[in-house]
């Protein structure tokens, strides 16, 4: 019975759409700040050039630059 609830297919609200994206954006952030302060900050760079790229949205451009500076963000 477990495992029929988690095959069937559900239509996922808007506004859930909205917080997965925000939460998907946060991890992606923390992860680039996570790698800057193991020094790891050439890899960071790089991912977040390609994240720029992929995301035209200046608002988390800010966001992806604090993280290159190691600061984690809080999750929304």
């Amino acid at each position: 019975m477990f495992m029929d609830l988690l095959n069937e297919e559900r239509e996922i609200p808007d506004d859930a759409n909205e917080l997965i994206s925000k939460l998907n954006r946060a991890l992606i952030r923390s992860r680039v700040a996570v790698c800057v302060r193991l020094g790891r900050k050439n890899e960071a760079q790089i991912m977040v050039s390609e994240l720029k790229e992929k995301w035209p949205d200046p608002k988390f451009h800010k966001t992806l630059d604090k993280a290159l500076i190691g600061r984690i963000p809080e999750l929304p």
